[in-house]
């Protein structure tokens, strides 16, 4: 579980980064597009983070594959993301291969930890 915990708070910090990156990129105002991703980006990683805190005091006895299907969503969700921003197909400014890689990294962790939660 604490495993999980750490998984939930650095994919929230990713996503955030990511976000805040958006916004305050070198390339002033960011676009129509680029600000909706900004704030997609901002919001997901405020649900993950607070995701990761209930993590950290809820009990496991019930809850556990709730959160773990949490779990998995969160990580495929970020897999699409981090691969989006790979491709290009996302309105990054600057570091979309850095975030993009980051979110697959733990877009992976986030799926096995989520299925090992669920399985349990």
């Amino acid at each position: 579980m604490r495993a999980s915990v750490a998984i939930g708070i650095i994919g929230g910090v990713v996503d955030l980064v990511a976000g805040l990156a958006l916004f305050l990129g070198p390339m002033g105002m960011p676009s129509m597009a680029a600000s909706w991703v900004a704030v997609g980006l901002v919001a997901l990683g405020l649900v993950v983070l607070a995701t990761a805190a209930s993590l950290a005091v809820a009990p496991m006895d019930r809850s556990r594959t709730a959160y773990g299907g949490l779990m998995l969503a969160y990580g495929v969700l970020m897999l699409l993301l981090g691969a989006a921003m790979l491709a290009g197909w996302l309105p990054m400014m600057v570091g979309s291969l850095l975030s993009g890689g980051a979110m697959i990294l733990v877009g992976v962790a986030m799926l096995y930890s989520g299925a090992t939660m669920a399985r349990m």
